[in-house]
């Protein structure tokens, strides 16, 4: 007679999985944004920014993206102010205030200046050919009496060369500025300047959905609704028989494809505090041997053996007495080579799968 499957889920495990790492992009330390994905393709045919981008271009994965090549991406990607000496005055709307800076830094005719501006940083190019070229950040300065600072017509500029550790940060985050007001500003690279920031923030969607899939793959339950899961190397099914004698161990391996279901961890666990980091089920329970040491899993397996009135603080029995007694209630103990699951038969699929053994044999 054939086993009856048993249906632990109502959703595939395609949508599961998708619920999960729209639940991982939508974590403030990640993007914030469930639906990032779909915000970005709309993002890809607007003519001006989303003020969401401020909250991306902060993030260390943009700006690292900008310092691969600052100069390049500016050179491609943005509209820049030229001035020289001939000309007597800065174009594209460059304030009066830069003119003397220009005029200082130009060695003569056949030197080119340019300068890209941003919503709060500057960036200014010296020289006409690329082995020539020096790049500076210019900013306001953080006093009259900053040491960088160059009086201005009775402004203080602070400019950092790009060559220097500060200046790489500094020269990264303004080519970021600059180009999100070039497409902000609807200048003349606009479509270069948003496809840039577009792709960089694509490419950790991608990453960031990498991960998250790899995660949902690699766990051993999951919750209803997909969104938490749970890892752990090894996991113990309770039988019915309230003895321990049919416990069962899988291998982590044995529930990565038919995952458990998660419900959840034992209310009177005094040493254990739920916690989640990414969606992912961290457990706090542990088990230290007379002599201070956390145990193997095969050690804290072994103390299954032991009587009932022999039981000391976290032997296995004494840990799984209330876990058994609660049919909906799992725990997740941390030992010093891997983590065990402790669940049931009923949050698991049915028929088991293979490759379990019996904990007491």
């Amino acid at each position: 007679m054939a086993t009856e499957t048993k249906q632990l889920f109502d959703k595939p495990l395609g949508e599961r999985r998708e619920a999960f790492v729209r639940n991982r992009f939508g974590e403030t330390a990640v993007f914030g944004q469930p639906d990032v994905e779909e915000w970005l393709a709309l993002q890809r045919k607007a003519g001006r920014p989303d003020p969401l981008w401020g909250q991306f271009l902060a993030h260390n994965f943009m700006v690292m993206c900008a310092a691969t090549s600052p100069i390049s991406y500016l050179l491609e990607r943005a509209s820049s102010s030229r001035f020289t000496p001939t000309s007597g005055r800065a174009l594209d709307h460059v304030a009066e205030l830069y003119v003397p800076l220009l005029t200082a830094l130009d060695s003569g005719p056949s030197s080119r200046t340019a300068l890209y501006h941003g919503t709060t940083r500057m960036v200014l190019l010296v020289g006409a050919e690329p082995r020539d070229r020096v790049a500076y950040v210019i900013e306001k300065g953080y006093g009259t009496n900053h040491p960088s600072g160059l009086p201005v017509d009775g402004a203080n500029l602070v400019f950092t060369p790009l060559t220097t550790r500060a200046g790489k940060v500094r020269g990264a985050e303004s080519v970021l500025d600059i180009l999100f007001a070039e497409w902000d500003r609807q200048r003349q690279k606009c479509r270069e300047a948003r496809s840039f920031l577009c792709d960089a923030l694509a490419e950790k969607i991608k990453q960031e959905r990498t991960k998250a899939e790899a995660d949902f793959d690699s766990a051993v339950a999951v919750s209803p609704d997909g969104t938490k899961i749970v890892h752990a190397d090894w996991v113990v099914v309770l039988g019915h028989d309230g003895e321990g004698k049919d416990d069962l161990k899988f291998p982590a391996s044995a529930l990565a494809e038919r995952k458990a279901l998660f419900t959840g961890p034992c209310s009177d666990c005094s040493q254990f505090k739920e916690r989640f980091v990414k969606g992912r089920w961290e457990g706090q329970e542990w088990y230290e041997d007379p002599n201070g040491r956390v145990a193997t899993v095969a050690e804290w397996l072994a103390t299954s053996t032991r009587p009932a009135t022999a039981w000391r603080w976290g032997d296995y029995g004494k840990v799984v007495l209330h876990t058994r007694a609660c049919r909906s209630e799992q725990k997740l103990f941390c030992l010093s080579d891997g983590r065990v699951l402790l669940t049931h038969r009923e949050q698991c699929p049915s028929p088991l799968p293979d490759g379990g053994v019996k904990v007491r044999a």
